[in-house]
């Protein structure tokens, strides 16, 4: 195996990690009012209910009803044993699908199981990636991860890469794989052509059938460097400490400044939407929190599946490049929501009274920010409280969305 094919598998594997501990960092507290819940919340489950589809995070994710629409679930184990009418996008340590998706169906995490009917397209990235005997297929399978192993029937073409894939069921087009161990079980019906790359032949077992031609293509070596010697870095001068002591000042308040200059913009353009979401964060602390942690690992999971093929590759690359917008967006937030404490601390006004003089509601802003960026000296503890002023602030966001949409539609 190359040495850029083992960083892919590394990757997958960290990722895989990550999803887990999305999940185990997702516990959500109880939902505003008119939100239904279908998750388990003995385990810290809660999930928003936007007409017919279904957003939830939590430990243990579990669905209690069929879902009319779509499904989009994180968390540390996610059990899909309801049947989902639209798509399904899931992301856990440990992910299982025993009922039927009628739509599309994307996951990824540490274990991925899929036992069960997808209407759609299926694409899955994991540590270990399992279909079983009861899989089936309509649309397209895209298959990434450690350990792949195929059985059900595909009805279209598969396309899997892995350190290790084991294709035991019947796929009804083409298949392209590549991997450092392929192998064809008994049970073994390409119904299309074989295009395979590996570092040894492919084992292919006694009753296992390809219609189409097999062919096997070599594999692109990785370019090698030669190690160089460590060097010692050279002193640095006392006027050159001096003068990046002075720039790295200058940034700082420059970057203040601009942060300053975006939260201006919010309050002019979209005041009624920072200062209701400021609500939400103060209403619902724990629903904000569970879901701005799902959106920021939702939008980087989305866009990797979307990497999977060429054509959503510029997709991806959208998608992805929203999230340095919707985590900036929750940092404002969530200092609007610290500048209305502050100013209910020392001018004793509601938090949920609306928009006073600008000049005013941004002289709070900027001191709530500028205490944000004090706040990222603090070692760990600065960290941990930016992240949950942002988080907490995206998912007012979103529920302040939510709200307006349900009130829109009623």
């Amino acid at each position: 195996m190359t040495q850029a094919t083992a960083t892919v598998f590394a990757r997958r594997r960290l990722l895989g990690g990550l999803l887990a501990l999305a999940g185990a960092l997702a516990p959500l507290s109880p939902m505003p009012a008119g939100a239904q819940v279908r998750g388990e919340a003995g385990d810290g489950a809660a999930a928003v209910h936007i007409d017919r589809n279904v957003y939830t995070a939590g430990g243990q994710v579990r669905l209690s009803a069929p879902v009319p629409g779509d499904f989009s679930a994180a968390g540390g184990r996610v059990l899909l044993d309801q049947p989902v009418a639209g798509d399904a996008s899931l992301a856990g340590g440990s992910v299982e699908v025993l009922q039927p998706v009628g739509e599309d169906l994307r996951a990824g995490g540490g274990d991925v199981h899929i036992d069960t009917a997808i209407g759609g397209e299926l694409r899955v990235i994991g540590g270990n990636v399992r279909l079983g005997p009861a899989t089936r297929v309509e649309g397209q399978t895209r298959l990434y991860g450690g350990e792949v192993s195929v059985a059900g029937r595909l009805g279209q073409d598969l396309d899997a890469r892995a350190r290790r894939i084991v294709i035991d069921g019947e796929i009804a087009g083409d298949a392209r794989l590549s991997a450092q161990t392929i192998e064809l079980g008994p049970q073994a019906r390409i119904q299309g052509a074989l295009r395979y790359t590996s570092d040894s032949e492919l084992r292919r077992a006694e009753g296992a059938v390809v219609t189409g031609p097999v062919t096997r293509e070599d594999a692109q070596a990785a370019p090698r460097t030669e190690p160089r010697e460590p060097r010692m870095p050279a002193p640095v001068p006392r006027e050159a400490s001096q003068a990046s002591a002075w720039a790295a000042g200058i940034g700082a308040v420059l970057f203040f400044l601009g942060l300053l200059a975006f939260a201006a913009v919010l309050l002019l353009v979209a005041p009624g939407l920072a200062f209701r979401s400021a609500e939400r964060i103060r209403s619902h602390p724990g629903a904000s929190l569970g879901l701005g942690l799902l959106a920021t690992f939702a939008v980087p999971v989305i866009a990797g599946l979307l990497f999977i093929t060429i054509i959503g590759i510029p997709l991806g690359v959208m998608v992805l490049s929203l999230l340095p917008l919707l985590l900036l967006l929750g940092l404002l937030l969530g200092a609007v929501f610290i500048a209305r404490l502050l100013r209910r601390a020392m001018r004793r006004q509601p938090l949920g009274e609306g928009p006073g003089r600008f000049g005013l509601e941004l002289l709070f802003v900027a001191l709530a920010l500028l205490l944000v960026l004090l706040l990222a000296n603090v070692p760990v503890a600065g960290v941990i409280a930016i992240a949950a002023v942002t988080l907490a602030g995206l998912g007012g966001g979103i529920l302040e969305v939510q709200r307006w949409r349900t009130t829109r539609a009623a």
